[in-house]
């Protein structure tokens, strides 16, 4: 079923924009889970990086995909922990038994997934944060000739130094003004730019960005496509943020995180129904001229079903001139309104 939709929502962005450039998204969130609850197969704790400790519960990773106005989840995979692959296969048969896979191996099987649906003539941005920024995912990337833009922590080696060791003066910071991923609004951010070679990467762009004059910290990007700015970097990376709404939404909205299913099989089969649930949506925001966001999405489809449903009470009503036959082919009969 997920690749039946997958299949059928990527054909139909890139139609839509034919000359877009195409942005995959990878990250991962926490469904947690109440510390205490037992029976949950494959639960275990997983490093939140939002709350800075770890939260009882699953791990996913997802892959979000925008191209030109069609934005949307295109696929997620359920990530274990290796001590609990090994846990759960003790109590498994032998053809039954799971296989360890990294988030790292997760995401580049979620790439390999939609790489024969992408075209070859466009350019595609992969994009992540620094948890991901691994030579190993950037050279698969490169490999099938997409850029990609990242955070980068700042130990990583620029030609050999770290770019957190590059004394800058203020002066040598340039403004430079990123618009929001999902608003009109423009940010101006301080920028230096650095060109170099990381190892088993190969020459990149890496942007040294602060908030302001008097701000301490420094953040690090890395961007493989050499003819590109620093604003041209910034803006493009603004498109992962989306996957942040997606997070929410699901957990929020849609109770990613609610599921009473025991078994693993049963767990994925949970998440499947939210993630298409959550692409619906999004496909419907386009189809809608007045559909702000997802919420708005959510309330006409329940407003449609809601007319659809008294319709057909009413019709029973009609047709049997009564009230409780139509009650009763509803299955609300005896229940208080």
């Amino acid at each position: 079923m997920r690749q039946q939709v997958q299949t059928f929502l990527l054909r139909w962005s890139l139609q839509l924009n034919p000359s877009a450039e195409i942005y995959l998204s990878v990250d991962d969130t926490n469904a947690p889970k109440y510390r205490g609850s037992k029976g949950f197969e494959g639960a275990a704790f997983h490093y939140n990086h939002t709350e800075g400790r770890a939260t009882y519960g699953y791990a996913i990773v997802s892959l979000r995909l925008t191209a030109g106005t069609c934005s949307f989840a295109v696929s997620f995979r359920l990530y274990l922990r290796e001590e609990t692959v090994r846990k759960l296969n003790r109590g498994r048969p032998r053809d039954a038994r799971l296989t360890h896979a990294s988030k790292l191996d997760l995401a580049r099987e979620m790439l390999t997934e939609v790489q024969s649906l992408l075209p070859k003539d466009r350019k595609i941005y992969v994009l992540f944060d620094r948890w991901y920024a691994s030579k190993e995912l950037i050279g698969y990337c490169r490999e099938q000739s997409w850029h990609v833009i990242c955070s980068l922590r700042s130990n990583r080696c620029l030609d050999g130094k770290s770019p957190n060791k590059v004394r800058l003066r203020n002066n040598e910071y340039a403004p430079t003004r990123v618009k929001g991923y999902s608003t009109d609004t423009t940010t101006t951010y301080l920028t230096y730019l650095l060109r170099g070679e990381v190892k088993g990467v190969g020459e990149v762009l890496v942007i040294v960005s602060k908030r302001n004059l008097r701000d301490k910290s420094r953040e690090y990007f890395l961007c493989t496509n050499l003819s590109l700015r620093a604003r041209g970097v910034l803006d493009r990376y603004a498109h992962r943020y989306q996957i942040e709404s997606d997070y929410l939404y699901l957990k929020d909205r849609l109770g990613a995180a609610d599921f009473r299913q025991r078994s693993l099989e049963g767990i994925n089969k949970y998440l499947t129904v939210c993630f298409v649930t959550l692409t619906y949506l999004q496909w419907r925001q386009h189809q809608l001229e007045d559909a702000r966001n997802l919420a708005d999405v959510q309330r006409q489809h329940q407003h449609e079903h809601s007319v659809k449903f008294l319709t057909h009470v009413c019709q029973i009503a009609l047709e049997h001139q009564a009230v409780l036959p139509a009650l009763k082919a509803v299955g609300l009969l005896g229940t208080t309104p």
